[in-house]
């Protein structure tokens, strides 16, 4: 019945749509960060680029995850 689609829909919707949210803020976030902080201050921090990329991949990949289970 409509009724029951639409129950079934809201729980998908109450879930997707967060996980969606979520994913795209911490995407975003992460390729603003990734473009304006300087090259200087991630030496200063002591990260190799390897370790740079490595935290990129262990943030991100889970970030878009999230959006795409989100569609």
């Amino acid at each position: 019945t409509t009724r029951s689609s639409q129950i079934y829909e809201s729980k998908l919707l109450s879930i997707g749509s967060p996980l969606f949210h979520f994913g795209s803020l911490l995407v975003i976030m992460g390729h603003v960060l990734g473009l304006f902080v300087p090259e200087s201050w991630t030496r200063a921090a002591g990260m190799s680029d390897h370790i740079y990329h490595l935290q990129a991949l262990l943030l991100g990949v889970p970030a878009g995850f999230a959006t795409l289970i989100g569609i």
